[in-house]
């Protein structure tokens, strides 16, 4: 088998059953985890979409040359994560952090991606999230 490997489990964190995605090396990136929560949200196909296209996209960045002759496997030059995710992303490391230091990029993510997030809770709530960051955690 090459390596590195990828490991799919099954673990908990803030005792949420969520899914882990990791990679067996020493790299900053090596690993993806998603609440069973929010992939029920994407319903049985959505999900699987969702973490085959994970897996892949780890297995294509670990092993390039193989990859290579494949250009159907290869991901896309796009982001993994929608806007609103990586928002959610950067506001959960945040409080793990207790910092507010994400607030600019998160500021700059809201504004950039207004249109996709309309139909979304983030233009309503990111208001609430933004000050509860800023008087908590001042940096």
């Amino acid at each position: 088998m090459k390596e590195p490997k990828l490991t799919l489990g099954l673990t908990e964190r803030d005792g949420e059953p969520v899914v882990l995605i990791s990679r067996a090396d020493g790299l900053i990136l090596n690993w993806i985890d998603n609440g069973l929560a929010q992939l029920a949200g994407y319903g049985y196909r959505g999900a699987c979409d969702y973490i085959g296209e994970a897996v892949l996209r780890m297995l294509a960045i670990a092993h390039p040359q193989t990859f290579a002759g494949f250009p159907a496997l290869t991901p896309a030059l796009e982001p993994a994560l929608s806007p609103g995710e990586l928002i959610s992303s950067l506001h959960r490391q945040s409080l793990e952090d207790r910092t507010s230091r994400y607030v600019g990029a998160i500021d700059a993510l809201v504004e950039r991606h207004k249109e996709a997030l309309a139909h979304t809770s983030v233009p309503e709530q990111w208001p609430t999230f933004r000050e509860h960051l800023l008087r908590t955690y001042p940096d």
